[in-house]
């Protein structure tokens, strides 16, 4: 399982920018139908869609636009997308200290590299397409600590009639924010080694804040209680909270007492 997880990770395709050239389907447009403009807009997509059927799988086709503050792993293809909007600011600077931008863009792309071992990503094989590859054995042991992951994010509530997060519902999330994390805190290291150990502490204190900052937002409550019924995310403050109470590097940064919420004493670990 082991060799052949390797061999997807080092197949995944990255596509970062946008489509070279995007794809077109010329339609009609009447100012005064606006109707009539969405289905001839949506029939020039299908017919775009149907001219595909007898193309070869492309790796590294964008299905979403480079405007789009968006990254994504596509299971069909074993391939991520990063747009140019999502490497901007706030996620992304040049002018930032590197723990900063591993602590956001970093932990975005970690968490969409995880996507292809979490849950749903596990049961594709390197090529994208649908595959046991797995032994018995490890996928008896995935399920058992995602089955901590899940009861974790269970446990979260909102608002004061005590909403929980649904943790089957947004466990493969879940586990690409621990991951994610976990990646780019490994990355992070790897460019601190000739660091000081104080150097290393403040850049470890940035990466994380860093990381919280990623789902600082402001909803409506019934807005929130919608997506926790449809979103397969889990509510901002558990997608923070949730991944780096799981983290013992947190813990120790911000030297979180032993059995406290922040630094428990059994941690959910995936990967």
């Amino acid at each position: 399982t082991i060799k052949l997880a390797v061999e997807k990770a080092k197949k995944i395709a990255l596509n970062v920018g946008g489509p070279s050239l995007p794809e077109q389907a010329p339609f009609r447009v009447d100012p005064s139908d606006y109707f009539g403009n969405v289905i001839r807009s949506i029939s020039a997509h299908m017919v775009r869609q149907a001219l595909l059927l007898d193309r070869p799988v492309d790796p590294h086709r964008w299905v979403m636009l480079s405007t789009q503050v968006n990254a994504q792993y596509n299971n069909g293809v074993n391939a991520m997308f990063a747009s140019t909007a999502i490497l901007q600011e706030p996620l992304f600077s040049h002018d930032y200290v590197i723990s900063r931008n591993f602590g956001s863009i970093g932990a975005i792309m970690g968490h969409e590299l995880t996507h292809g071992f979490d849950d749903m990503g596990s049961t594709f094989n390197s090529s994208g397409g649908r595959d046991e590859w797995w032994s018995t054995d490890s996928r008896t042991e995935f399920n058992t600590r995602a089955d901590c992951l899940k009861n974790l994010f269970n446990g979260f509530t909102f608002f004061k009639d005590g909403t929980h997060v649904r943790g089957q519902h947004t466990l493969g999330e879940n586990i690409a924010d621990a991951g994610g994390l976990k990646v780019a805190l490994m990355a992070l290291n790897s460019s601190l080694e000739q660091s000081t150990a104080e150097d290393r502490e403040d850049a470890h204190r940035t990466f994380f804040t860093s990381y919280g900052q990623l789902w600082c937002s402001k909803a409506r409550e019934l807005s929130t209680q919608m997506n926790i019924e449809e979103d397969v995310h889990a509510p901002g403050p558990f997608r923070a909270n949730g991944a780096v109470s799981q983290n013992e590097d947190f813990a120790r940064v911000f030297q979180c007492p032993p059995g406290s919420p922040m630094n428990p004493l059994h941690r959910c670990t995936v990967w």
